[in-house]
């Protein structure tokens, strides 16, 4: 298996389907859109200013990905945070898959000099955190939302 830095071109492809497995598996509040929106909703992300997206491939075929938006911190321009904006990792993926991408989610955002923000939401595995905190990362925040369960 291999890390590599997508090519939204030629991945585009792998790039939806990943996105669609991630809204599928996470979105129990109901925010993602469906059918064409959800395409335009991609399509939309992707193409912000400063965001990067690394794939894992596992014999030529796209398992996972992560995705990397780069921006000024809010209350301090002069600071860059480097945020987590998905990962996703098939079921049959090789068992490090989301491991190593986000480790090279890590790397690309400390080679930037960015502050790195990864998130673990409420349903991630136990091991994100953990993960997380291995890396020097520290929880800064508890995020809730004022959306209904379906």
């Amino acid at each position: 298996m291999i890390i590599r830095e997508a090519d939204l071109k030629k991945d585009a492809l792998a790039i939806f389907e990943g996105a669609k497995a991630f809204s599928e598996k996470m979105d129990k509040f109901g925010l993602f859109p469906a059918d064409d929106d959800f395409i335009d909703a991609v399509a939309f992300v992707m193409s912000l200013p400063d965001v990067k997206v690394f794939l894992a491939e596992d014999h030529g075929r796209i398992v996972g990905g992560i995705g990397i938006s780069y921006y000024p911190y809010l209350w301090n321009k002069d600071k860059t945070i480097g945020e987590e904006l998905f990962i996703w990792a098939y079921d049959d993926a090789p068992l490090k898959a989301g491991y190593k991408l986000i480790l090279k989610g890590l790397d690309d955002v400390k080679s930037k000099g960015a502050i790195p923000l990864f998130r673990s939401l409420s349903n991630s595995p136990g091991g994100v955190d953990k993960l997380y905190e291995k890396q020097g990362l520290h929880m800064v925040e508890k995020s809730y939302m004022g959306a209904s369960w379906q």
